[in-house]
C-alpha cells in the first residue's frame, strides 16, 4: 500500500480557505488546524466553518486530519472532540503531549464513538514537546489507533530552549525516526517554514528523505507538488525496481550488469516500491511541441561522413568586446588595427581563442545528443583571418571510429573546419602537418594532446592564451565503422 506523503495545513477560521480547496494542487492529507494556526477568539468560528463545509470536505478525495487543541486546554479540547463524531474527519492529530494519559484519554474517547461512525478514527501524535520526545515508545504503545508519527521541530526546540543546530536537529530527528520505524509506522517530517525560499525547500526535502522521512507537513499550497516530486518515484524507476524484485528468488547474487542483490537490498527496493508514483500532468487542451533532433545518427554514422553544424553565426564587434573581458589577449594582430594593417591585413582579426571557442561550440551541436565526453584537440591552425562582421559555418569530417577495449563505448576521431561567408577555411582542428601556414603562424597550436570529438552540450569552453587544456573527456556509445563516401563539403577537407 502506498504511503501518504503530503500533509497540508488549512486554517478553517478563514472562510475563504474553503473556496480555494479545489483550486490548489491536491495533497494526500488536509490538516484542518484548530490549535496553533487558529487565533483564540476564532476557534468557535473555525468549528462552525468546518460543519458548514462538511459536504465539500467529504467530496474531496483525500484524508482529512483534524489538529485538535492540546489536552491542557480542556475547554477547547472538549469542543474539538465533538467534531470527531462526523464522518468527514478521518484522523486526529494530537499536539503538545505532556502526559501519557492525554493519549489514553483521546484513545478512549475515539473507542466510544467509533461504533457510530462509518470508518474508525485514527491518531497521529505530533511530537513537539520534551516529554513526548522522551516517552515516544510509551505513546505509541498506549494506543493501537496510531497510524503515523509527526514531528514538530519548532515547538520542540522552543520547549527544549536550545538552538536548532545541525547536531541538535539530527539528534531529535533520528530519535523520532528510529522509534517510529521501530514500530513499523510512517514518519512525517516537520514543515518548512521559509515558504518562499524554494532553494531552501529543495535542500530541506533532500535532508528529510536522507533522514528516513516518509512524508512531510506543508504550510503553503505551492509546496505540494514539490513534496510529491521529492517523495515519489517515476514510472520508469518503478518498472525497473519491480523487474528486479520479480526476478529475485532469495539469497545473494550478481546480475548480468554487475549489480549485487541480496535480502537487505531487496527490502530497500520494496520500500521504494511502497512510495507513490510521480504523475505527469498534461493540460486537456494543451499542445505538444515538436522536438527537433540533430547531430550524429548512431545507427548510420560512418567513417568518411561529413556533417554540417545546424547554425550559421555572424560575429560582430560585441563578440570581441565580450571575449576580451574574459580572456587576456596579447597578440597585436588581435588588438591593434595599425599593427594588423602593417602586417598586410585589412584590420585586427578576431581573437584566435574566440574563433577556436566558436568552432568547438558549433561542433558541440553536432555531437550533443549522443556524446558523453570530449577528448581534446591536436594541431589547430588559424588559416585565414576572421574579421568582425564575418559569418561562419562549421563542418565535421568523421575520420575514424573505434570501440574502446571493453566494447562499451566508441571513440570518434574527426576534423573540424570553420568556413566564412566567402567559402574560405578560417580554422582547422587536426590539420595535416604539411599545410601551408599564413601570417597567423605564430598562434598555431602544436601537439596539444587528445583526439577531437565533441563537448557535451551545456559546457562552456574557454581557450587560455595560445593553449587548450582542461577539456572534459569524451566518449560516445558503440558504433559500427562503415566505409562510405559523402560529397557534402568535401572541398573543405584534405583526403590525400
Amino acid at each position: 500500500m502506498e504511503k501518504n506523503i503530503s500533509y497540508f495545513f488549512v486554517t478553517p477560521h478563514k472562510t475563504s480557505a474553503f473556496g480555494k480547496l479545489l483550486t490548489w494542487s491536491k495533497p494526500d492529507c488536509y490538516i484542518f488546524d484548530l490549535q496553533d494556526g487558529c487565533p483564540k477568539k476564532m476557534k468557535s468560528l473555525a468549528r462552525e466553518n468546518l460543519m458548514k463545509n462538511s459536504e465539500l470536505i467529504t467530496s474531496i478525495d483525500a484524508k482529512i486530519v483534524l489538529r485538535i487543541n492540546s489536552f491542557a486546554n480542556q475547554s477547547e479540547y472538549s469542543e474539538d472532540l465533538k467534531l470527531l463524531e462526523y464522518d468527514f474527519i478521518d484522523t486526529v492529530m494530537l499536539p503538545s503531549i505532556c502526559d501519557i494519559l492525554e493519549v489514553k484519554a483521546t484513545h478512549d474517547h475515539i473507542d466510544r464513538i467509533n461504533n457510530k461512525r462509518k470508518q474508525p478514527l485514527t491518531i497521529i501524535p505530533l511530537i513537539e514537546t520534551v516529554y513526548s520526545l522522551q516517552n515516544l515508545n510509551k505513546i505509541i504503545r498506549v494506543s493501537n489507533k496510531i497510524e503515523a508519527v509527526a514531528l514538530g521541530l519548532y515547538d520542540m526546540f522552543a520547549d527544549l530552549d536550545a538552538q536548532m543546530s545541525n547536531a541538535n536537529l539530527k539528534h531529535v530527528i533520528n530519535r523520532v525516526m528510529i522509534i517510529t520505524k521501530g514500530h513499523n509506522l510512517p514518519f512525517i517530517d516537520s514543515p518548512y517554514v521559509d515558504v518562499h525560499n524554494y532553494a531552501g525547500l529543495f535542500k530541506n526535502c533532500e535532508k528529510a528523505i536522507e533522514s528516513g522521512a516518509d512524508g512531510k507537513m506543508i504550510l503553503h499550497p505551492d509546496h505540494i507538488d514539490i513534496i510529491h516530486q521529492y517523495f515519489s518515484i517515476d514510472e520508469k524507476e518503478r518498472v525497473e525496481l519491480q523487474t528486479i524484485i520479480d526476478q529475485y528468488d532469495g539469497g545473494c547474487d550478481i546480475s548480468i550488469d554487475g549489480k549485487f542483490i541480496g535480502p537487505p537490498l531487496a527490502r530497500m527496493i520494496r520500500n521504494k516500491l511502497g512510495k507513490k508514483t510521480k504523475k505527469v500532468k498534461l493540460p486537456s487542451k494543451g499542445v505538444l511541441p515538436k522536438v527537433f533532433k540533430y547531430g550524429l545518427d548512431l545507427d548510420t554514422v560512418f567513417e568518411g561522413q561529413i556533417i554540417r553544424c545546424p547554425y550559421d553565426i555572424t560575429m560582430d564587434d560585441s563578440w570581441t568586446t565580450t571575449w576580451s573581458s574574459l580572456v587576456s589577449m596579447s597578440n597585436f594582430i588581435e588588438t591593434s588595427d595599425a599593427f594588423a594593417q602593417s602586417a598586410g591585413l585589412k584590420r585586427k582579426v578576431m581573437p584566435f581563442s574566440a574563433v577556436l571557442n566558436l568552432t568547438l561550440c558549433m561542433a558541440v551541436e553536432t555531437y550533443s545528443e549522443s556524446c558523453l565526453l570530449h577528448l581534446g584537440l591536436t594541431d589547430v591552425t588559424y588559416e585565414n583571418p576572421a574579421y568582425s562582421g564575418d559569418s561562419f559555418k562549421c563542418y565535421i569530417h568523421v575520420k575514424k571510429i573505434r570501440n574502446t577495449s571493453d566494447g562499451k563505448r566508441s571513440v570518434i576521431e574527426s576534423t573540424h573546419v570553420l568556413v566564412n561567408q566567402l567559402g574560405q577555411r578560417i580554422l582547422v582542428e587536426d590539420a595535416r602537418g604539411n599545410r601551408v601556414q599564413h601570417v597567423l603562424d605564430s598562434v598555431k597550436l602544436q601537439g596539444v594532446s587528445c583526439i577531437g570529438a565533441a563537448l557535451k552540450a551545456g559546457y562552456h569552453v574557454v581557450a587560455t592564451g595560445q593553449y587548450v587544456h582542461n577539456f572534459p573527456f569524451s566518449f560516445v556509445p558503440p558504433l559500427e565503422a562503415e566505409q562510405d563516401v559523402c560529397s557534402l563539403a568535401h572541398s573543405f577537407f584534405d583526403f590525400a
